[in-house]
């Protein structure tokens, strides 16, 4: 099937004026804003331009609720697929195709409206292919919040008339860290798909547990490791991965702020779940050995700061500082290599990632004193690459409906990666509570 020159321009125009498009006009993958190519039975038929701004695309998307996809870029990477190329299957073509093909509808509950609720079911109910049905809260008044919000979904005080409907195909669990095993238990055993805040547990063993229960009942379980999905973390990776920071030296981070304080769990248990995931997933590995340093300034039960040391394979020492009693909201990662070194602050819009062509240089002249070669610093150029800003949040619950459509387990975010965060975790509180004692996992 091909198109004539006015059957373009008139696809074009019902796009850009946000109307219908007819069967045929049907499968649609952007590439660029500009690229479009039309799919009839699986095979690309025809590559043609369209001037169509990012605001357009986005109006699309808010317009075609029932088929557009809007957590992923313009869409298709560019020479994916040309000519008669298949798409490989219906499900990957759904994930990577600007228009859905006859994808179901996802309904989801809610569990915890405090924080991140809320945040939960805004994603959710504007992706594509999900609706929010329940939010649960013990909390009248912040059902009360959310009804406000988002009057179609229904509430409760009690979670279990979520998991006791047979109409949710997934939960997601935002409620207290003491509570995320018990309630992801429950929602597995009740059949139910779940996506749980992080830490999945307070104890590395139920991490475990959690997953060979997930794995029995063929559900999907997934930790919210949010900053895996962060693009800017994700170009971190790349710059690693590829060599170009050449072999690594050592790597830092910090996460402080003033507030918000918990009840529940330390700054460390608060604050350093997202460390401890970004850097395992930047190298790949977990550390070998760990010691930290607490200190509680506010109270007599938790600690409000903490400082810890990772010993990563391949000789990388890693240093975490987090707490919620600093004057200013740090989020900062810097990495150093042999070659090159990278620094992340996602609080900067400009540029979240910078790339320091800076290395240190052995020379051939000795010092006499010490018998040490020299050391000269190498300075070049510092690069801001172009990286997406799309929230991460929503890339998390994209990830996991994608996940979910195809039953496939999250190897981002699994129930494996969470016992690898959780088991690193009580190393450093054990640490901590012998004041600094080395640790080995």
């Amino acid at each position: 099937m091909k198109l004539s020159d006015n059957e373009k321009r008139d696809a074009t125009k019902l796009i850009q004026e946000g109307k219908p498009l007819p069967e045929k006009y049907r499968f649609l993958l952007f590439d660029d804003d500009r690229e479009v190519e039309l799919v009839w039975n699986g095979k690309i038929q025809e590559v043609y331009n369209l001037v169509l701004p990012f605001q357009t695309i986005e109006h699309i998307a808010r317009l075609s609720r029932n088929s557009w996809i809007p957590g992923f870029p313009p869409c298709l990477p560019a020479g994916r697929f040309r000519g008669n190329d298949k798409i490989p299957s219906k499900k990957r073509f759904c994930k990577w195709a600007g228009f859905l093909y006859n994808a179901p509808m996802i309904s989801l509950g809610v569990i915890g409206c405090g924080h991140w609720g809320p945040n939960h079911v805004r994603v959710f109910s504007q992706l594509t292919g999900s609706r929010v049905v329940w939010c649960a809260d013990p909390d009248e008044k912040r059902l009360a919040f959310v009804h406000t919000l988002f009057p179609a979904v229904e509430t409760a005080t009690d979670h279990t008339r979520i998991l006791k409907d047979p109409g949710v195909d997934a939960v997601v669990i935002a409620a207290p860290t003491d509570l995320h095993f018990k309630l992801t238990k429950e929602a597995l055993e009740a059949g139910k798909h779940v996506l749980c805040e992080k830490p999945l547990s307070l104890d590395p063993g139920e991490c475990l547990r959690l997953g060979d229960l997930a794995r029995r009942q063929g559900k999907v379980l997934m930790v919210g490791h949010i900053f895996v999905f962060n693009r800017g973390i994700v170009k971190m990776r790349e710059y690693i991965h590829s060599g170009e920071l050449g072999a690594l030296h050592y790597a830092h981070s910090e996460r402080t702020n003033l507030g918000p304080f918990r009840y529940d769990v330390n700054a460390l248990w608060d604050l350093a779940p997202h460390d401890i995931a970004i850097f395992n997933y930047l190298f790949d590995s977990c550390p070998l050995s760990v010691s930290a340093r607490g200190h509680k300034c506010l109270g007599k039960a938790l600690e409000d700061l903490a400082f810890a040391t990772l010993d990563y394979p391949n000789d990388v020492m890693v240093n975490i500082h987090v707490s919620w009693l600093d004057p200013k909201k740090v989020r900062q990662i810097t990495i150093v290599g042999a070659k090159k070194m990278v620094s992340w602050d996602d609080l900067d819009n400009d540029g979240p990632i910078k790339l320091y062509d800076k290395h240190v240089e052995k020379t051939s002249v000795y010092y006499e004193t010490y018998g040490e070669f020299q050391l000269l610093s190498r300075e070049g150029s510092v690069t801001i690459p172009k990286i997406g800003f799309d929230e991460p949040l929503k890339d998390q619950a994209q990830y996991f409906m994608d996940c979910v459509a195809e039953n496939v387990p999250p190897v981002l975010a699994d129930a494996q990666r969470a016992y690898d965060v959780v088991r690193t975790l009580c190393a450093i509180q054990e640490s901590m509570d012998r004041k600094g004692e080395l640790v080995k996992l």
